[in-house]
């Protein structure tokens, strides 16, 4: 009778040839059909630099597992920072630049041809400079000695400082110059 379900579970992954065999009681020969059955345990996780800095390019690399890489149907890199867009691959390697610094989330989901899933998120560390300054005066006549004053930031220490500026004379490296 067509339409009866049978549920079969399988103990382990691996290749498997499913037959279906009908016999009936006219006589006449079985008739057989048959699939190939792929079961497969797919695990993702993947490998990055642990130094990220704000604008600046870097490799993210699939270490996912799965028994063939035949089976891997695509890669899903999603990101925690709203202006990163989410990116889907058939390549197990991407490069990213992370904008903003700061903490922030990378998800990493990997589908294979049987539509089987796996994710993993990891927590990545962003750093990022912002250099500025402020001037004593907002009149700069000719000829004008000026005093500079640092305002960067940064989300750990500056170490270094190196101004130029732009009229020939030797850069000044360190936080505070002299009055130019």
């Amino acid at each position: 009778t067509p339409g009866i379900i049978f549920t079969h579970t399988f103990a382990t992954k691996g290749n498997y040839k499913v037959i279906a065999t009908a016999t009936s009681a006219s006589g006449c020969p079985a008739s057989k059909d048959s699939f190939l059955l792929h079961l497969r345990t797919v695990q993702a996780n993947f490998t990055y630099t642990t130094l990220l800095c704000k604008g600046t390019s870097y490799a993210f690399a699939s270490t996912s597992t799965d028994e063939f890489v035949n089976c891997y149907a695509g890669y899903t890199w999603s990101f925690s920072d709203p202006l990163m867009s989410k990116k889907t691959t058939t390549s197990s390697g991407s490069f990213f630049t992370f904008n903003t610094p700061g903490d922030q989330y990378v998800t990493l989901t990997v589908k294979d041809i049987n539509g089987c899933a796996s994710s993993i998120t990891k927590h990545v560390k962003v750093y990022g400079t912002n250099a500025g300054y402020s001037i004593n005066d907002s009149s700069i006549c000719f000829p004008s000695t000026l005093t500079f004053t640092d305002n960067s930031v940064a989300d750990t220490v500056i170490v270094v400082w190196r101004w130029d500026f732009g009229d020939g004379s030797p850069q000044y490296l360190g936080q505070s110059p002299p009055p130019h």
